[in-house]
């Protein structure tokens, strides 16, 4: 069959040693990225977080007076800005997880309505953070693009402790750090 010495020789290579360790540890980051992402969805839950608007989100995220009751629309947005948050001040994958997390509010790929609004809040706070005397002011998808583009070229560490103290500003507590249970 045309190209099958070729798929034997790509089989063989896929089959080395060091493509499958190589394959194995990217498989497990991404785990690891989601565990905490997930986790930080049950912690919240746990706390409350989402019965009532948190305070620093109203008005900006939510326009809502701090304390009102969030609909089930509203509890999504706030579900996944910190999940979002955490897993990029706290987990393995800060610049993949921003990444992601981009493409909603560019509605690309399956984006989804209440990532998107959380993702443009995101990036537009952290992007205000980080680059606070020039901004990039606007909603539109280019604005949201440009914002990526300029955070993905900051320092992972410079990105997750900005990240960190968003959250714990958003949220009006220290952020909980994961580890695995021994």
């Amino acid at each position: 069959l045309d190209g099958f010495a070729q798929l034997r020789t790509q089989h063989d290579t896929l089959g080395e040693a060091e493509v499958v360790a190589a394959y194995q540890h990217a498989h497990e980051t991404l785990v690891q990225s989601v565990t905490r992402h997930e986790l930080q969805h049950r912690f919240d839950y746990r706390e409350g977080t989402f019965e009532s608007a948190p305070a620093a989100l109203t008005g900006t995220l939510l326009p809502l007076d701090a304390g009102a009751a969030l609909d089930a629309n509203e509890r999504v947005i706030v579900a996944e800005l910190s999940a979002y948050c955490a897993a990029m001040a706290d987990g393995p994958l800060t610049k993949t997880e921003l990444a992601l997390l981009t493409r909603h509010v560019l509605g690309l790929g399956e984006a989804r309505r209440q990532e998107a609004r959380a993702a443009g809040f995101l990036l537009s706070e952290l992007d205000t953070a980080l680059f606070p005397r020039e901004p990039i002011l606007g909603d539109r998808p280019l604005h949201h693009a440009a914002r990526a583009e300029r955070l993905l070229g900051q320092p992972t560490a410079r990105l997750r402790s900005t990240l960190r103290t968003l959250w714990e500003r958003w949220f009006g507590r220290a952020l909980p750090r994961m580890r695995p249970a021994r």
